[in-house]
């Protein structure tokens, strides 16, 4: 499994970057963004990059708001499966979502994050500590 984390300062291409990367190489990609309203300007970048391109990748849109039944991480986990012989998809998905699914079935897939998740610059840790006295 390749992950990828592109940080920086806003404005320096890197989303842009992560969208040429899955849009000009074949590949398998889960695309991580931090928010819904993200995943829906990625989806128009990437429709937008596919025209120019002429490549069509096989894109899937993974997010709560999406009105399907199944919870968010079990549709990424059927996503990965279903699509695991595909020569070329771009799946999007939430960090959220990302952190909640069981990623197990991702070998050979390209994990892409826009922005490093909030969990992980949070600046806060919680975990319960306990002491025999």
């Amino acid at each position: 499994m390749n992950i990828t984390v592109r940080s920086g300062p806003p404005g320096c291409g890197k989303t842009q970057e992560l969208i040429y990367r899955a849009v000009f190489n074949q590949g398998r990609y889960l695309f991580a963004c931090p928010r819904i309203d993200l995943i829906e300007e990625r989806e128009s970048d990437l429709k937008r990059m596919m025209a120019v391109s002429g490549t069509s990748p096989t894109l899937v849109v993974i997010h709560g708001q999406k009105g399907r039944r199944a919870p968010v991480h079990q549709q990424i986990v059927e996503a990965v499966e279903r699509h695991r012989d595909d020569d070329h998809v771009i799946v999007l998905i939430t960090h959220e979502g990302m952190m909640n699914a069981d990623l197990d079935g991702c070998a050979g897939w390209h994990i892409l994050i826009d922005e490093v998740p909030a969990a992980v610059v949070s600046d806060k840790l919680r975990a319960e500590a306990a002491a025999v006295y």
